[in-house]
């Protein structure tokens, strides 16, 4: 049975929201490390995760090309949602100080980082550590903004994800989508582990996974550059 995986990072860990394409079962669970995904007894064959998946050495205005088009195509206010991602040497600094120090000095610009984008910095640890060229086949990025925008019949989404009208607006889209299972299940977990939109993320990501098994998503840019561990810095919707 094809089983696909959708993955967005949570206070808890990681959160998995799992589909089987043959029957529609979907199944999700907390997970401690993102390395497990592939080792659960679903065996995914495809895993989208919210994460940045391919790291400029040197920092540049605006970010990684598909940074740039998603921000494009998503147009304010969601393209607020797409942070760039640190510099690789970065990510070695473990106070934001250093590490918005050590991203200028990487850049002719002296392009420094978000506080938000660096938040991100142990879970895109913990992907940069585990995906080379050859697994990322299997495990791709995705965005839950651009992943709704697909689901919305290519407009972007109204209201942002932590507002009770944008809550309201992704359960009615992921509900017609085959997630009611999922979205019911949330009060199983506890909220200083796993809040609802991540949840909701978790399942958009499932969602544009299955776009991927089916050869249907769309990767962004088209031709995307890799970088110097030969990863492409590419989303999928």
């Amino acid at each position: 049975m094809a089983w696909v995986a959708g993955v967005d990072g949570c206070q808890g860990g990681w959160f998995v929201v799992l589909k089987n394409l043959n029957s529609g079962e979907t199944k999700h669970r907390r997970i401690c490390s993102i390395t497990t995904v592939l080792d659960l007894s679903e065996n995914p064959e495809h895993v989208a995760v919210d994460i940045p998946i391919g790291l400029l050495d040197a920092a540049i205005s605006g970010g990684r090309d598909c940074d740039k088009a998603a921000r494009r195509l998503l147009g304010q206010p969601r393209a607020r949602s797409v942070f760039s991602p640190p510099v690789r040497c970065a990510l070695a600094c473990d106070d934001y100080r250093s590490a918005n120090k050590a991203n200028k000095a990487s850049s002719p610009e002296s392009v420094g980082i978000s506080i938000q984008s660096f938040c991100l910095r142990m879970k895109l640890l913990e992907v940069d550590a585990w995906v080379n060229s050859g697994l990322q086949e299997r495990v791709k990025e995705v965005h839950p903004e651009l992943s709704f925008y697909e689901l919305n019949v290519r407009r972007p989404m109204g209201y942002g994800k932590k507002t009770p009208a944008g809550l309201d607006e992704r359960r009615r889209l992921l509900r017609g989508a085959g997630f009611g299972g999922v979205i019911s299940g949330i009060g199983e977990y506890s909220r200083s582990d796993v809040r609802e939109d991540d949840v909701l993320d978790a399942c958009v990501a499932c969602w544009s996974a299955a776009r991927i098994l089916k050869g249907d998503a769309v990767c962004i840019p088209a031709k995307p550059a890799s970088d110097s561990r030969g990863l492409r810095m590419e989303i999928l919707r």
